[in-house]
């Protein structure tokens, strides 16, 4: 049996934009030297674009990660408490 091909009206088989050198960004460890800066690549791009900027050194970066979990965590506790305040709450108020 022949499969028949779906045939589409609007589609005329160009590439609008290719992907194929586009690769994806990993999740749980991020790639931090990914945008290396070019010589061409003259001041007025770099100020256009700071977060292309490799001025930190993993000694560096190490204290700043470790402060957004602080915070991340200390944000994520708040929550978790007024939550438990909630329930326990909802459980007094049901009896």
């Amino acid at each position: 049996m022949n499969k028949k091909q779906k045939k589409f009206d609007d589609d005329d088989g160009r590439t609008i934009a290719d992907m194929s050198s586009v690769s994806r960004q990993p999740l749980i460890i991020p790639k931090f030297n990914q945008f290396k800066d070019n010589k061409n690549t003259n001041k007025e791009e770099k100020e256009k674009n700071p977060w292309e900027d490799d001025s930190l050194s993993k000694q560096e970066r190490r204290p700043f990660i470790l402060g957004v979990l602080g915070a991340t965590l200390l944000i994520s506790s708040i929550f978790a408490i007024a939550f438990a305040l909630a329930i326990l709450f909802f459980m007094f108020l049901g009896k």
